[in-house]
C-alpha cells in the first residue's frame, strides 16, 4: 500500500488510485477508504465497488456505491449487510420497479415491514 501512496503523490493514474482503494478495501480500512473519496481522485470507483461486491467487501461497497449514487448496486449491497430498510430506499431511489421486487425477494417475510405493498 505505501508504494501505491508513493505512486499516487507523483502521477495521477486511475489505475493507481483505482487499486489503492481496493487495497484499502481488503485491509478493512474504511475511514481511509472514506477519506480517499473525499479527495480529488481519478479512480475507477464503479469498478472498484463492483470488485469489493464480488470479493463479499460489502462495507466498502457500500461506501464506493454512496459516493457515486449508484442507488441500484448500492440496495443490493445494503441487503448482504442486512440493512434492509436502506436497501429499500436505495431501490426506490434507483427508479426501478425491479430493483424493488428484488429486494422483495431478498426479505419475503418482512415485505410489509419495509414498505412493499404488493
Amino acid at each position: 500500500m505505501r508504494y501505491l501512496q508513493m505512486c499516487r503523490k507523483k502521477i495521477r493514474e486511475p489505475m493507481v488510485d483505482s487499486e489503492l482503494l481496493f487495497a484499502y478495501a481488503k485491509t478493512e480500512r474504511y475511514s481511509d477508504l472514506e477519506e480517499f473519496l473525499r479527495q480529488p481522485n481519478v479512480a475507477q470507483i464503479q469498478v472498484v465497488g463492483e470488485r469489493c461486491y464480488e470479493h463479499e467487501l460489502y462495507q466498502a461497497a457500500k461506501s464506493l456505491f454512496s459516493s457515486i449514487s449508484n442507488w441500484a448496486r448500492l440496495a443490493s449491497t445494503l441487503v448482504h449487510l442486512g440493512e434492509y430498510q436502506a436497501a429499500v430506499d436505495g431501490a426506490r431511489k434507483a427508479g426501478n420497479t425491479k430493483y424493488v421486487l428484488n429486494m422483495k425477494l431478498f426479505v419475503p417475510s418482512e415485505s410489509r415491514l419495509y414498505g412493499f405493498d404488493f
